[in-house]
C-alpha cells in the first residue's frame, strides 16, 4: 500500500500520502505533506508537525530511533534523515532544508584493525536542530550535533560539533563564518 501511494502522482497521490501518514505515523500535522518518491521506514517513531513539507524523494528512517519535526518546515528534494540504528533527530519549526541534506545519528566504529569495519557496529548519538535554521544543499549534520536557533549552515558544509544559536557555519569540517545580527 505505501508503495502505491508514494508513486502515484498529482493531487490524488498527495491525498494517498496525507491518508496514509495519517495512519502510519506516530503524528502528522494538519497541512503536511509528503512528495512522490518519499521512503519512509519505521513509521510509528515518526512525528510530523503542522504544515511540514517534504519535497520529492526524501528518506525518512526511524527503524532503530526516532525523527521530531517541528511545525512549518520545509524539505527540498533528496533529503536524509537517518535514525536507523539508535538516537533521535530532532528538527524545530520553520526551518529550511536544502537538496540533498543528510543527517545520520550513528558512525561505524572501526577501532579494530583486524575485524571487518562492518562487524564492529555503531556508536549513535542524537542530532538537535533548532528553530528557524536553513541547512544549505548538500550539506551534512553528523552525530551528537546540536545547531542552535536562527543558525544557517553553508552549501556542501560538514557539521562535526554544535553550535550556539545565531551563526553562519561554512566549510569541512563547518566553522563560523559570521552571524546573522
Amino acid at each position: 500500500m505505501s508503495w502505491f501511494c508514494f508513486c502515484f502522482p498529482g493531487q490524488i497521490g498527495q491525498l494517498l500520502r496525507v491518508l496514509w501518514a495519517v495512519i502510519a505515523l506516530d503524528s502528522f500535522g494538519r497541512g503536511a505533506r509528503l512528495g512522490r518518491g518519499c521512503s519512509v521506514r519505521g513509521p510509528k517513531n515518526i512525528s510530523i508537525g503542522e504544515f511540514v513539507s517534504f519535497d520529492i524523494f526524501c528518506f525518512l528512517d526511524a527503524i532503530g530511533g526516532s525523527i521530531e519535526i517541528g511545525a512549518s518546515t520545509k524539505f527540498n528534494r533528496n533529503v536524509n534523515l537517518n535514525a536507523s540504528v539508535s538516537g533521535r533527530i530532532i528538527i524545530g519549526r520553520d526551518c529550511l532544508v536544502g537538496p540533498n541534506v543528510v543527517m545520520r545519528t550513528a558512525g561505524h566504529v572501526f577501532s579494530d584493525a583486524k575485524s571487518p569495519i562492518n562487524s564492529q557496529g555503531h556508536v549513535a548519538n542524537d542530532i538537535r536542530i533548532g528553530n528557524d535554521v536553513w541547512l544549505g544543499t548538500n550539506a551534512v549534520i553528523l552525530p551528537g550535533v546540536e545547531i542552535g536557533d536562527g543558525c544557517v549552515v553553508g552549501a556542501g558544509a560538514v557539521v562535526n560539533k554544535s553550535f550556539d544559536p545565531g551563526l553562519i557555519l561554512a566549510g569541512v569540517p563547518a566553522r563560523v563564518i559570521g552571524n546573522r545580527e
